[in-house]
């Protein structure tokens, strides 16, 4: 299992009466499976955050989504999150982006059927061996 995360903080400030709108766009790929057979699953979860640590107003975006599939899934997304100043004085913010995805792979177990024709096909060549050696 493979898991990674992101997260970047920022302060700023927001003049009176104005807006701040932050915009993103998340592309998670997962590369190309060496082996057809192998399964992909996971998942991909991503939040914006501005609050005003003065009146502790917030804004918030999060989106998260599972992932799951033989080929290459993709988790591609837009977003955006709004926060306004409406009061007659400056404020600072505070912005967190964070994301994290976790996955994991997994070969499919072998049917029953595939166990008895291993089995039938060593017991074939055992008695081939034990042929040849009734011969020598």
């Amino acid at each position: 299992m493979t898991t990674a995360y992101a997260s970047h903080s920022f302060q700023l400030t927001l003049d009176a009466n104005s807006q701040l709108i932050l915009s993103l766009h998340i592309l998670q790929a997962i590369d190309y499976l060496a082996d057809p057979s192998e399964y992909y699953s996971g998942n991909t979860v991503f939040s914006i955050e501005i609050s005003d640590p003065v009146t502790g107003r917030q804004s918030v975006e999060s989106r998260g989504v599972q992932l799951v599939g033989q080929s290459n899934p993709i988790f591609d997304v837009d977003s955006s999150v709004t926060y306004a100043n409406t009061t007659d004085a400056a404020v600072n913010l505070e912005v967190t982006f964070w994301s994290s995805a976790s996955n994991h792979v997994t070969t499919p177990v072998p049917e029953p059927s595939a166990y008895a024709m291993l089995v039938v096909g060593l017991a074939g060549m055992g008695a081939v061996a034990r042929r040849q050696q009734c011969r020598a």
